[in-house]
């Protein structure tokens, strides 16, 4: 068990990715996310890594490993945060949180300094540790030489020739283990006491056969390859350890008459603000309408404003409590509990606030056209303050006349008898 503490950092917000599978009328609607989380152990706050004395098998490639996974603002998404589309979303990517202390001045304390079975015993160096790093973390460990093993098997092999004759003979396979350990200690920099240790291992299995052993000897991988190879993702586990991460999570939503509008305000250039507002003016307008509530629950937990999508959450089960709620139940308590280790480590933990995104365009002038409402009367279609996007405006009834002001794209922006103005999805009207 590991702990230790953090300096605190103004604001912290979810990267949200969207995936949505693809979707004609069909349901569900399913997409996923990304939220920073807390490390894989449990820590306290702290100010800042150090990396130091690590030791062992091509150790300066583990430390060079080791300093970019911490620097890795986007550690966990598997892609790069900074080729999201910019939606003029406050975003601060906090994978890399912490500070690194720079090496070249731990390396002058740490010089000839052992570490024992207590920690650092030089008072000296616990104190020059302190001025630098603060309430700091002090990361050493030793990564162990590649350990290998073979398991070999012979099988019987029966193939036909072109000619329809079959032949029987000897398949010679083997499998080769590769383990690559990593042991890492971390110390107080202010105690010079060893707050935590773990070994960190991968393992590799590769498979070879062939009619002759030799062969599958000789085509069997490089046990120091494979261990050079594996530096990098033990880096990363490692760090994933000690510093928060991002991690993944799966949505669904109902795509039905009224739901329609706001997924495809999330659907068309991810805009999960849009939906959020749609979703919640939606869901205070027809209060017994559970799949509004629920996807005003998603769409908001999607932003971080999880008090509320809980609010939204519950009115929905007291509605109808269907499996598809309790299964989000599940994942909302999740997220408050990456978003409460968040905190823990010392990190503000802020939702991303509800506004709308850019400004609307300006209008064209006047026009007198009109246009009509697609469908029947019980039909419902939203005005929005954008095109495609922001708040709900008003919701209109289907064959009601609209008087258009002005286009951008396939939306139209229109306005009511009594002088409501929004914008249309074209495809809405006649």
């Amino acid at each position: 068990m590991l702990s230790f503490s953090c300096r605190q950092i103004s604001c912290l917000l979810p990267v949200v990715l969207l995936l949505w599978a693809p979707t004609a009328s069909a349901v569900p609607v399913n997409f996923s996310g990304h939220f920073l989380g807390p490390s894989d152990a449990t820590v306290d706050r702290y100010e800042s890594i150090g990396i130091s004395a690590i030791t062992g098998w091509r150790a300066a490639e583990m430390d060079g490993a080791l300093i970019n996974a911490f620097l890795d603002e986007g550690r966990g998404l598997g892609f790069d945060p900074n080729e999201l589309p910019d939606y003029g979303l406050p975003l601060i990517h906090t994978a890399n949180a912490f500070p690194i202390v720079e090496r070249s001045q731990l390396g002058v304390i740490m010089a000839e300094v052992s570490i024992g079975a207590g920690g650092l015993d030089d008072a000296t160096v616990r104190s020059a540790l302190g001025d630098l790093m603060g309430a700091g973390v002090l990361l050493t460990g030793n990564l162990g030489t590649p350990q290998w093993s073979d398991d070999f098997t012979t099988h019987k092999k029966t193939e036909t020739d072109k000619d329809g004759n079959k032949r029987t003979y000897t398949q010679h396979c083997a499998n080769r283990t590769t383990r690559l350990t990593f042991d890492v200690r971390l110390i107080n920099s202010k105690t010079g006491v060893i707050m935590g240790s773990d070994s960190i291992g991968r393992v590799s299995n590769v498979r070879k056969c062939d009619r002759r052993r030799r062969n599958v000897e000789a085509n069997l991988p490089d046990p120091y390859s494979v261990g050079s190879d594996m530096i990098g993702s033990l880096a990363y586990e490692t760090a994933n350890m000690i510093a928060p991460y991002w991690r993944g999570m799966d949505f669904s939503l109902e795509r039905n008459k009224t739901t329609k509008a706001g997924i495809k305000m999330a659907k068309k250039g991810g805009d999960t603000i849009g939906a959020a507002l749609f979703f919640r003016e939606a869901a205070q307008a027809d209060p017994y309408n559970e799949w509004l509530q629920y996807s005003a629950a998603v769409m908001l937990a999607v932003n971080y404003h999880l008090e509320e999508a809980a609010e939204f959450l519950g009115k929905a089960r007291a509605i109808n409590d269907r499996p598809r709620f309790r299964k989000f139940a599940d994942k909302l308590d999740t997220l408050f509990g990456w978003r409460d280790g968040v905190v823990a480590m010392g990190l503000g933990m802020d939702p991303i606030p509800l506004v709308q995104r850019g400004a609307a365009a300006t209008a064209p002038e006047s026009s007198s056209n009109s246009v009509v409402v697609k469908g029947g009367k019980k039909k419902r279609v939203p005005l929005t303050s954008e095109p495609g996007a922001g708040s709900v405006v008003v919701m209109v009834p289907g064959k009601m006349t609209l008087k258009v002001l002005g286009t951008e794209g396939g939306y139209l922006k229109v306005e009511t008898f009594d002088g409501k103005v929004g914008w249309i999805d074209g495809s809405e009207v006649k």
